[in-house]
């Protein structure tokens, strides 16, 4: 079964620059592309009008014609192909420039000088795989989860509305929290990550999107006085404005962070929650998603034409993947750096889960698993803190604060309440 970074497709490379742009075209067609190369914004057009293409990636300053008239022209009602997706570069990738590009309906703006050729490759391939739109790794696949994930980031990314995010450690709550901004109606303001106990944002502070990241390892103080913000602005009718995103360390996530998300504010939260699955749950997503991690991985370290053989592929689907995408991406740029065999076989990938595994982690969280799943069980057979004490032989407290710090909420997050015996 091949998985490279090989893809299909026509690209339109406009930039004034001679240099840059066959560069750019030359490095593209190593990825099995058609590159049509155009020198400034209004000899784009022409072979925009002239030829059918999958993508255009073109220069923002350029002389005669610039790529913001260009992607104007294409979104206008005479382009031949309005939807197809342009990407804007930029040395200059300044909040304005890229706010400009956005309301004109550029796909995605990249700051080349920042991150260079190769991320630039990445976010072509992106594109082109999701047709447009940019889906992370961690959103690919078909699974009835992730189809499920991406209807409800799309919903919310159109409302103004705080979002919890929930998953394990290195399922892609980051990547969720990105794609809700980058479809949003603030998708031209900044993108700022918290993960410190920060103070929200006052209202004389310039508008952004404020990720929260692990919000349930906060103290309570700080959970409180950021929920507030929130709330505050969920009733905001203004124009810009701060939206705050959240996520919490879903089922095993307290037992490493010590966390625990405030009992009040999970419950006026639980409407605004998204569930992002682990990887175990999500099988059928692991070719896609280990060809995009491979992908990157061929592009990181510079070899090419790697293949994983059913056998391989076989033994990644059925392993546990306790640190989700993350250990995947690891396992796959490991034998990357240190196969010289183009095929992967399921040996190399046995030898590379074998290096990655830190056993006694892997213990204490599996346990850890079983724990939060007889808790589950419990609660569902008893409906009370008092039954699950029973039959676990400790006090009602001490079965209380064990199902809290699983952020276990009767009521809520799929776990039954107590006003449901009987039904």
């Amino acid at each position: 079964m091949k998985i490279s970074p090989q893809c299909q497709g026509r690209v339109l490379v406009v930039d004034d620059r001679v240099d840059s742009r066959e560069l750019i075209a030359d490095e593209l067609q190593d990825l099995g592309l058609e590159v049509v190369q155009a020198f400034d914004g209004k000899n784009g057009w022409e072979q925009f009008v002239e030829y059918s293409f999958d993508l255009v990636v073109t220069d923002l300053r350029m002389p005669r014609s610039d790529g913001m008239h260009l992607l104007r022209q294409i979104r206008s009602p005479q382009s031949p192909k309005p939807q197809v997706p342009v990407l804007i570069l930029s040395a200059f990738g300044t909040l304005p420039i890229a706010s400009e590009a956005g309301n004109a309906g550029a796909t995605a703006f990249y700051s080349y000088d920042a991150a260079g050729i190769d991320e630039l490759k990445v976010k072509v391939v992106e594109l082109l795989n999701s047709g447009g739109e940019e889906l992370p790794t961690e959103l690919l696949g078909d699974s009835a989860e992730i189809l499920e994930v991406r209807d409800l980031l799309r919903a919310h990314a159109k409302l103004r509305t705080p979002v919890l995010i929930c998953g394990e450690t290195g399922s892609g709550r980051s990547a969720c929290a990105r794609f809700i901004h980058d479809l949003g109606v603030g998708s031209h303001l900044p993108f700022m990550t918290i993960s410190e106990n920060e103070d929200p944002p006052s209202n004389d502070q310039p508008a952004c999107t404020m990720y929260v990241q692990d919000f349930d390892s906060h103290s309570t103080e700080s959970q409180r006085r950021w929920y507030q913000r929130i709330r505050e602005l969920e009733f905001s009718e203004d124009g810009d404005q701060h939206r705050i995103l959240t996520s919490i360390s879903d089922n095993l996530g307290s037992v490493s962070t010590g966390g625990c998300l405030d009992s009040v504010i999970s419950k006026n939260m639980s409407p605004f929650r998204i569930n992002m699955p682990p990887l175990r749950r999500r099988a059928e997503d692991i070719r896609v998603i280990a060809a995009s991690l491979l992908s990157r991985a061929e592009i990181r370290i510079g070899r090419r034409g790697y293949e994983l053989d059913a056998e391989a592929l076989s033994l990644l689907c059925k392993h546990n993947w306790y640190e989700n995408i993350t250990e995947l991406d690891r396992v796959l740029e490991s034998i990357v750096a240190s196969a010289h065999d183009r095929r992967i076989s399921r040996q190399m990938v046995s030898s590379a889960l074998s290096r990655v595994e830190a056993p006694l982690a892997r213990i204490a969280t599996e346990e850890a698993r079983k724990e939060r799943d007889t808790l589950i069980r419990l609660w569902a057979e008893n409906l009370s803190y008092t039954g699950v004490a029973d039959a676990l032989g400790v006090t009602r407290n001490t079965a209380k604060n064990r199902m809290a710090k699983y952020n276990l909420v009767p009521g809520h997050g799929g776990l039954p309440s107590s006003t449901q015996r009987g039904r």
